[in-house]
């Protein structure tokens, strides 16, 4: 530090005397006398001696004109620099000294204060009694600690169900925590607002509430948006139909399966999600679709929802099949082999495998499937099924490799065979 300390107050004085040494009498500058001085310098332990010295040859030989204001003020500025510079590497050590001793002062103070509340509040949760006094956590430390009392609240839901649950509703409801949280959602930032959005979509969230959460509903922000429609879900969960319909942002698969999550965590009614399968968001109805599967919500027919097969968005055509073979709904198979011929190839793969699966197919069937389709790979995967789902399918396959009026079928059996089984 004292090396770059020195090496500065000697550039500034060379800088000094270039600019303010009259041109007449820049040459006279002892070039030998000042090289001395660096090596004095750089053996000097005396700061203050260092810039008296620099100073002093500075002076001597700048020669600057006192009748050159525009010097002057230079050579005030440079000084006024250096000077600051100089306070600085003072001040600065002690500044950061004081910063380092105030957080490590309330690291403590928040280790003490979080080891008095958890016992308090592990003591509430474990007394057998519905609605046991609520504990005092201002006793100690006169005000509580709210955004460290949300912390632990929020933690100790992700584990707690049933009683212990509405225990903590109760001790949330009496420290006016919801108040609390409002405020602290209403901050510009916005990884501010999500950290503090994230602990309230856990619990219920007050009527007056409502209109600041489904303004943040649609946050361009992702997270903010996933947890504000949770925390609307817990207030109402009929809300996230009219919430979802409208949904004007991609819904991505870390948000389903958020959703999904939150859903199967908490104590809260499923709503029908039939109603979202009609909205103009694909991903949305890619949604809708996931959860009439995993929550079955299955209708007594498909009837209006055939459309789904033919949606532009192949992903919804996928999603919608995977419904109707979840749920096996009665005449499928009718319904399947019709689709074959006009659906996607990559769609036709998946309700052939199904029908082989199920039975519902024959190697006839399946073979009029590959004669009407020159893919090399859906006939491949036609073979395939026949070998592997249909009643003596393997003495089929061994049957058209003895066959020589298709050429390609045979030799397609004999790649099956030999290389794909």
């Amino acid at each position: 530090m004292k090396s770059l300390l020195i090496g500065l107050i000697i550039l500034s004085s060379l800088w000094s005397v270039t600019l303010y040494a009259d041109t007449t009498q820049a040459d006279d500058i002892d070039t030998i006398e000042f090289k001395q001085l660096i090596n004095s310098v750089q053996d000097n332990d005396n700061i203050a001696q260092t810039l008296e010295d620099v100073a002093e040859y500075v002076v001597e030989n700048s020669n600057a004109s006192e009748e050159d204001p525009f010097t002057v003020k230079m050579f005030s500025a440079l000084f006024i620099l250096i000077s600051i510079f100089l306070l600085l590497m003072l001040v600065l050590p002690i500044v950061v000294g004081l910063n380092n001793l105030i957080r490590i002062r309330i690291g403590k103070l928040h280790a003490q204060t979080e080891a008095y509340y958890k016992p308090l509040i592990f003591e509430y949760l474990s007394q057998s009694d519905k609605n046991p006094p609520i504990p005092i956590l201002n006793r100690r430390f006169h005000r509580v600690n709210k955004p460290l009392l949300s912390t632990i609240l929020y933690e100790l839901s992700l584990y707690v169900r049933g009683e212990d649950r509405r225990k903590l509703e109760r001790l949330y409801q009496a420290y006016h925590l919801d108040r609390f949280l409002i405020k602290k959602i209403s901050s510009p930032f916005v990884w501010f607002k999500s950290f503090y959005l994230k602990m309230f979509s856990v619990f219920e969230p007050t009527p007056g509430s409502i209109v600041v959460l489904e303004r943040l509903a649609h946050h361009r922000n992702s997270q903010i948006r996933l947890y504000s429609i949770q925390a609307i879900i817990r207030l109402d969960p009929r809300r996230v139909i009219g919430l979802f319909y409208a949904y004007k942002y991609k819904l991505s698969l870390w948000e389903q399966i958020n959703y999904h999550d939150f859903f199967v965590t908490n104590d809260i009614a499923v709503p029908n999600f039939h109603p979202l399968t009609l909205s103009k968001n694909d991903t949305v109805v890619m949604f809708a679709l996931r959860m009439i599967r995993i929550f079955d919500q299955r209708q007594g027919t498909i009837k209006g929802y055939e459309w789904l097969l033919r949606h532009p968005n192949l992903s919804v055509q996928i999603e919608m099949f995977r419904s109707l073979a979840e749920f096996e709904y009665e005449n499928m198979s009718e319904l399947l082999s019709e689709l074959v011929p006009r659906s996607n190839p990559y769609i036709r793969t998946h309700i052939i495998t199904y029908l082989s699966r199920k039975n519902y197919a024959t190697t006839e069937l399946l073979m009029q499937y590959y004669r009407d389709n020159t893919d090399y790979d859906l006939r491949l995967h036609i073979l395939y099924c026949i070998y592997n789902f249909i009643e003596g399918g393997k003495k089929d396959i061994i049957a058209f490799t003895n066959q020589t009026e298709d050429v390609q079928l045979q030799k397609l059996s004999c790649h099956l065979l030999n290389n794909v089984l």
